[in-house]
């Protein structure tokens, strides 16, 4: 088990049920939002710094940025592994950014992507990944494209702060 907290401080749940203490706090000291392992079981943080990812097997860590990695921006407020092994950052101010394990892919308009404030990241069991925004409703994207939902499509509100796919999706 691995947690975060507001004063940048990570912590893992050893094995006998202790938790240890993650010295990040000499590399980055930020906020924690949000903590997804991927499947080489590296750990990826959401912060208002960036992308922090931890190698677990050699401890390195390592931070991308807006400015020196081209990600969509600095404000992760969600990291999501899909099934594929896609990560997804949900990005505050920013546009959503995935990373295929070689490289990072910032997604905007032009991609059909129209919104900068994704709160909220689900994947369905048919593998459409599921983005809820700031006052942008729902976008849905199935591999191919984005769909958006929104209050004219039936939505209550057009800012979903939490989403989660259920077993009838």
């Amino acid at each position: 088990i691995w947690f975060g907290t507001a004063q940048g401080s990570l912590f893992k749940r050893t094995k006998v049920g202790r938790y240890e203490r993650v010295d990040i706090e000499t590399h980055i000291k930020d906020m924690i939002y949000s903590i997804a392992e991927d499947d080489e079981g590296n750990i990826w943080l959401g912060t208002r710094t960036g992308i922090v990812k931890i190698n677990k097997q050699t401890n390195r860590l390592s931070l991308y940025t807006q400015d020196k990695d081209s990600i969509g921006g600095n404000n992760v407020f969600k990291v999501l592994k899909a099934r594929d092994g896609t990560l997804w950052f949900a990005v505050l101010g920013g546009s959503l950014t995935s990373y295929d394990g070689e490289k990072f892919r910032v997604w905007g308009p032009e991609d059909g992507m129209n919104n900068q404030f994704v709160l909220s990241a689900t994947e369905d069991s048919k593998g459409n990944m599921w983005f809820g925004c700031y006052t942008g409703g729902l976008y849905k994207y199935d591999g191919e494209k984005f769909t958006n939902y929104n209050e004219a499509d039936g939505l209550h509100s057009n800012t979903p702060y939490a989403i989660i796919a259920d077993k009838d999706d």
